[in-house]
């Protein structure tokens, strides 16, 4: 009984891997294909065990939802929850340059290419941090103008925890 309970509230999904988990996008999802794909095959079994039903059923509508949603990345949930897509795109492309300047110094450390990248990753860091200021400020008036206690629980949780934007750059 457990396991059939948890499968009505977990649906599942197709990984890209292990370090970008994907989900559901269901905001985006086509109604009108949806709608039109259950008129079309309407879901039908001549199944009498209830477990294989349920198997069934849940095949039926896992390959409709596969169709019709599209998946998207799952945010990082280590960023504070005012970090706009921008900025946490930005982080990542920070840290794939601390990467590409890490290999780059040890091969060549004085080269042309390791002052590029320290350049890059100063600049970008700068605009990062303007973002990031400027996101916070935004969520904090959304968050203290809507009087939601669980947002602002949200908020105070998030700001006690250490801060994930590092302060110097290597």
């Amino acid at each position: 009984y457990s396991s059939i309970y948890r499968r009505v509230y977990i649906l599942t999904c197709t990984s890209a891997g292990p370090s970008r988990e994907k989900m559901y996008s269901f905001c985006r999802m086509d109604n009108d294909l949806f709608n039109r794909r259950i008129e079309e095959s309407p879901f039908i079994s001549n199944s009498t065990s209830v477990d294989n039903l349920i198997d069934e059923w849940y095949n039926w509508l896992n390959g409709h939802i596969n169709h019709c949603v599209p998946l998207k990345t799952k945010r990082r949930q280590s960023l504070p929850p005012w970090t706009s897509s921008d900025a946490s795109n930005k982080l990542n492309r920070l840290n794939t340059l601390r990467k590409r300047l890490n290999v780059a110094t040890l091969n060549k450390p004085q080269s042309v290419t390791v002052i590029n990248l320290q350049s890059k990753i100063s600049d970008l860091q700068i605009d990062i941090d303007s973002i990031l200021e400027r996101d916070q400020a935004d969520y904090e008036q959304k968050v203290f103008t809507g009087n939601q206690f669980s947002a602002i629980n949200k908020y105070i949780k998030s700001i006690r925890k250490t801060s994930f934007i590092p302060t110097t750059v290597y």
